[in-house]
């Protein structure tokens, strides 16, 4: 599991220097940053093995914080548009722990399906053009991800390769939490 570990903290580092390039090439058009939490009022599914993660870092949150976070979990599954259960005064608790999905919001991004490029509604504005080495092919991520998730799961070391992050979190700290 630890060279597995090694290989997605290895993406998450070239994930923050791609989102750090291009927030410096697109400084004036780019708006990502503290305070700015669109992309975080929406329920995410993540890999298994990123939900252990964020499980882990909530373990290091003191016990009051944590029942905080369960309760905010048991509503965003009974209201789709609460914010992140980890999200407080507009930051997230666990942000250095953070899962792809929220390292990519923000950037411009080629969608695998489509072919379309998907673009924050505060980014880019009155850009014409993104330069290529600006945009993020979403494919290659998601193939490394799948990978990473299915040699873990056939290792026996988690569940599902995708898990609710809300589920995630009410499983880890309140099992006896159904919502």
């Amino acid at each position: 599991m630890e060279e597995a570990l090694s290989n997605y903290r290895l993406l998450l580092g070239k994930l923050d220097d791609f989102f750090a390039h291009a927030q410096e090439k697109y400084a004036a058009v780019m708006h990502c940053g503290p305070g700015c939490d669109d992309c975080c009022h929406t329920q995410l599914s993540v890999f298994s093995f990123e939900a252990a993660l964020l499980v882990e870092a909530v373990g290091h949150l003191s016990p009051a914080v944590r029942q905080a976070i369960v309760a905010r979990a048991r509503q965003a599954e009974k209201d789709p548009q609460s914010p992140c259960p980890l999200l407080v005064d507009q930051q997230c608790l666990v942000y250095a722990q953070r899962p792809v999905i929220c390292r990519t919001h923000g950037l411009a991004l080629l969608v695998p399906e489509s072919g379309e490029l998907s673009v924050c509604p505060r980014n880019f504005l009155g850009s014409k053009h993104i330069d290529g080495d600006c945009v993020l092919d979403l494919t290659p991520v998601n193939q490394l991800l799948s990978t990473l998730g299915r040699i873990l799961t056939q290792q026996g070391e988690l569940g599902p390769l995708r898990s609710s992050l809300n589920q995630a979190l009410m499983e880890a700290w309140a099992p006896d939490a159904a919502p």
